[in-house]
């Protein structure tokens, strides 16, 4: 849960421009904002504002996974408070955190498809197409500028950390809890009562053991 919410503050894609085998970070998306970094060591966030940046459709794919992130961190949040301190029942807990997982995980996997379309959509390219193994037009790639000059895009660590956060909310699913091995363990057979003890019969003297002829001796001491 901690790793689904910081996922929320992270980069989910970056934009590196490499020269000399040399690269920095060109361009950062996170969920809410873009950051832009140069080569003078500045940079500048700009919102997925449609006045800002004129990114309507890219804010709108990002918009969708925030959504997504944060309603599978809260449903985990959930699950423990509930687990922890409101007794919530084991198939509820259950419940709430594969949602949690499941949601996790849909972020992700929707931005990969959806995002270079956005690219397109927001860039206004000729034709509405991009051409293959260029800048936006797949999720991970790279495009050879020149000799000295490489293009790359990918994920960002929020992108995986997402996935490491679904991974572990799946995990921590398994198929028998500890309440539910202990409500199906067999009954332990029941204790042996011991039998009560003979009383002493009326007189001065002491019951032995029960003998091999199942009678009590009676010993009287001597005066």
């Amino acid at each position: 849960m901690l790793l689904a919410a910081a996922a929320i503050l992270l980069p989910w894609f970056a934009l590196a421009d490499v020269v000399n085998g040399k690269g920095a970070p060109a361009m950062e998306y996170g969920l809410t904002q873009s950051v832009a970094r140069f080569a003078d060591g500045t940079s500048r966030v700009v919102p997925y504002d449609t006045r800002a940046c004129g990114c309507a459709a890219v804010s709108s794919a990002f918009g969708l996974v925030q959504l997504l992130a944060w309603t599978g961190a809260l449903l985990g949040v959930a699950a423990l408070a509930g687990r922890s301190f409101a007794r919530l029942p084991l198939a509820a807990a259950t419940a709430l955190i594969a949602g949690a997982g499941a949601l996790t995980l849909l972020g992700p996997v929707l931005l990969a498809p959806s995002l270079p379309s956005a690219f397109l959509t927001d860039g206004g390219t000729l034709n509405h197409a991009l051409p293959d193994g260029r800048w936006g037009s797949s999720f991970w790639g790279m495009d050879r500028v020149n000799v000295i000059r490489t293009i790359t895009w990918s994920p960002g660590a929020g992108w995986f950390v997402s996935l490491l956060a679904c991974g572990l909310l799946i995990g921590s699913l398994r198929l028998k809890r500890p309440e539910a091995l202990a409500a199906q363990a067999p009954a332990g057979a029941p204790a042996r009562t011991r039998s009560p003890k003979p009383a002493s019969p009326a007189g001065n003297g002491a019951a032995l053991p029960e003998g091999t002829a199942g009678q009590n001796a009676f010993v009287v001491p001597p005066p």
